[in-house]
Formats: structure tokens, C-alpha cells, sequence
């Protein structure tokens, strides 16, 4: 019998799944709903695999252990393309933050947590050029860390002409 506390909704392949705290278990339940399972559906699960969005078991009806591999490579990039929006994330917080810092005219402050930032940027940019992974807000960021650094710059050159004109006037 198909037991009901066990569903998850797996991110990897987008809907409900069974879940097992160990491959042992997985494989008994096939063992032990086998003929129960394929007297009610199409699909009577063969094999079971380890998910990693789930950190545990699950069961399949794919028997062929290539396709399961294509799978896993389909599974690991798309944790890479979560671990590269969380970067970006970190990145457009950190432009956050500068904006604030530049706001009280903390300049250094700003420009030291900028080069941070650039830092972070580019193992995300080398990360979505590395996996082929194309990404419109890669871009845009580098934009905006341009713009950022330019405006700080502008603003303590400028701030250094007027005190230096200020000087110059007594």
C-alpha cells in the first residue's frame, strides 16, 4: 500500500514525490507495492535514486540508467543556476548597501565594499560563462557597479575641487 505522509513537492522535476530517508527503504517499498503498484498504473517504479534538492530517496519508473544520468546533469545545472541567482542576489544587496553608504557620504566605506562586490561578481559572471549559463542580470549588475563606482568618484572629486577651491579663496 502506497503510504501518504511521504509527499514532498521536489523542486528537481517540479511536482509531488515520494520520499524515503534511505535507499533501503525506497527499495523495499518497490519490493513490497510492486504488484499492488502495477495493477493500478503504468508507471511501477524499478530503482530508486538520491535527490539532492530533497536530501533523501525517491522512486522512478525510468529503468535506464543513462537517462537517470541525464537527469542528475539536468538537476546539477540547475543548482548552479540557484547558486548563481543567490550570488547575484548578494550582489544587488550589496549595490543596496553602497547606495546607502554614498547617501551619508561614507565614499570609502562605498568604494571599499564595491571592490568586494566586484569580487563576487566575477566568480558569478566566470560561473554563467563556465556552464553556458546566460544571464541578462549579469549585465545589468556590471552596469550598475560601473555607475556606482563612477559616482563615487564624482563625488569625491568633486568634493575635493570645492575644498580645494574653498582653500584657494581665503
Amino acid at each position: 500500500m502506497k503510504p501518504t505522509n511521504n509527499k514532498v513537492y521536489c523542486i528537481g522535476c517540479r511536482r509531488s514525490k515520494m520520499l524515503f530517508e534511505s535507499q533501503s527503504k525506497a527499495d523495499n517499498f518497490i519490493r513490497y507495492n510492486y504488484v499492488e503498484i502495477t495493477a493500478h498504473s503504468d508507471h511501477t517504479p524499478s530503482r530508486s535514486y538520491y535527490c539532492t534538492f530533497c536530501c533523501g530517496w525517491h522512486i522512478t519508473s525510468i529503468q535506464d540508467e543513462a537517462t537517470g544520468k541525464l537527469c542528475d546533469l539536468k538537476d546539477e545545472m540547475l543548482w548552479e543556476k540557484i547558486r548563481i541567482k543567490c550570488l547575484l542576489i548578494d550582489i544587488e544587496n550589496a549595490c543596496l548597501e553602497i547606495e546607502e553608504l554614498m547617501e551619508y557620504a561614507d565614499y570609502t566605506g562605498a568604494e571599499q565594499l564595491i571592490e568586494q562586490t566586484r569580487h563576487s561578481f566575477h566568480e558569478a559572471k566566470k560561473e554563467s560563462e563556465s556552464h553556458n549559463i546566460a544571464m541578462k542580470e549579469i549585465q545589468l549588475l556590471q552596469d550598475r557597479l560601473d555607475k556606482l563606482l563612477h559616482e563615487i568618484f564624482f563625488e569625491r572629486y568633486s568634493t575635493f575641487y570645492i575644498s580645494s577651491q574653498n582653500h584657494y579663496k581665503r
